[in-house]
């Protein structure tokens, strides 16, 4: 009808866009502008994602404890601390989306709940009223694997369907929240098509057609 909506956007280097070719837009602004399509609302997305954090980071980030982040993300975490600090408390929905890195890490599924769930405490204490969309994250290609001289091991370390289980439980403790699984998703195009199809990198980045997945499940999850 014309109002404004105020969109947050908290995530890895997927919710910075990475893998989005340049001939289209990125993910964040593709869920604005189709939020915007499907409501008729006047969307704004401010977008606090950082390349290569992970959910314990996320955690520091919101805490503040930005010295504890890596130093090579530091600058970024701390713009991302500033976008967090100044528009959480006017935010209407924000979505919260992590996964990949800690896959990689190997972080167990209790410490990703615990630190998605600080995330998600501190926007409900920034404005009570904040929608939360979980996004499960896509997988990492099980191609994929590090050099040699880290010991060659595969990247796709830990089940990320744990995580999914995670947020699947998470939308039932948080009020007004809802899980967009994206790993899901993805795994039932995986019956039809090839993991080159849909990452940009071979590696864990969504290409351009999976960066509108991402966007056509987020919007189907909210039932806009």
């Amino acid at each position: 009808n014309g109002d404004k909506l105020n969109l947050l956007y908290f995530g890895d280097s997927i919710g910075t866009g990475a893998g989005a070719s340049g001939d289209f837009d990125k993910l964040a602004d593709l869920l604005s502008a189709g939020i915007a399509s499907r409501t008729g609302a006047r969307t704004l997305m401010r977008n606090a994602s950082v390349g290569g954090i992970n959910s314990s980071d996320a955690k520091l980030i919101t805490e503040g404890k930005l010295t504890s982040i890596r130093e090579d993300f530091r600058n970024s975490a701390t713009a991302s601390y500033n976008v967090l600090e100044k528009y959480a408390p006017v935010t209407d929905v924000a979505f919260i989306a992590f996964g990949a890195n800690d896959c990689a890490g190997n972080m167990p599924s209790a410490t990703f709940e615990m630190n998605i769930c600080a995330v998600a405490d501190y926007l409900r204490e920034k404005n009570p009223d904040v929608t939360i969309i979980f996004v499960t994250s896509m997988n990492i290609s099980p191609k994929v694997k590090k050099s040699a001289e880290k010991g060659g091991a595969n990247l796709n370390i830990y089940d990320i369907e744990k995580y999914a289980d995670v947020l699947d439980g998470l939308e039932s403790e948080y009020e007004n929240s809802a899980n967009a699984d994206i790993f899901r998703l993805q795994r039932s195009l995986l019956t039809a098509k090839k993991w080159e199809d849909l990452i940009a990198d071979n590696l864990n980045h969504p290409c351009d057609y999976m960066q509108r997945v991402y966007v056509q499940g987020i919007i189907a999850t909210t039932g806009i």
